[in-house]
């Protein structure tokens, strides 16, 4: 009788449990890379503070380029908000190379294809919600 009761009550609990951890997988797509050399980082990131900053993404990913056209996925997401910044680093020089001004030279991008006109976009901008499985297309510029 101890014992149906305590599945009766556990039971529950571990679907529940499985609900609020649900986990995702992001893909993600880029296309219009200017060469098929070097490497292309993709920056995930869950949140706003941070957001664009050396060593404050959520995950990270540097990725060969063999193609112009590559895929990415990143497992096990937590359902939630995020916001991805991509670069093609083409010499693969580990930076992203920019002119006297601080645009960047290499082919960069972020999700929601946000364009950047003066400045760099805030977490708002770019932001997309992830609930399961998930497709992003980002065209770098």
């Amino acid at each position: 009788m101890k014992k149906t009761l305590t599945y009766l009550f556990v039971t529950p609990l571990l679907f529940f449990y499985c609900e609020l951890s649900a986990q995702s997988n992001l893909t993600v797509n880029l296309d219009n890379l200017k060469t098929n050399t070097g490497f292309v980082e993709i920056g995930l990131f869950n949140k706003e503070k941070g957001f664009l900053k050396e060593n404050q993404h959520f995950r990270k990913k540097r990725v060969k380029v063999t193609k112009k056209q590559i895929s990415y996925t990143f497992t096990d997401i937590p359902d939630g908000d995020y916001a991805i910044a991509v670069y093609h680093d083409e010499n693969a020089n580990g930076i992203t190379d920019k002119n006297f001004w601080g645009i960047p030279q290499e082919r960069y991008g972020f999700s929601n294809n946000f364009r950047p006109k003066i400045s760099a976009p805030t977490f708002e901008q770019v932001k997309f919600s992830v609930n399961g499985n998930e497709n992003i297309d980002i065209s770098l510029i």
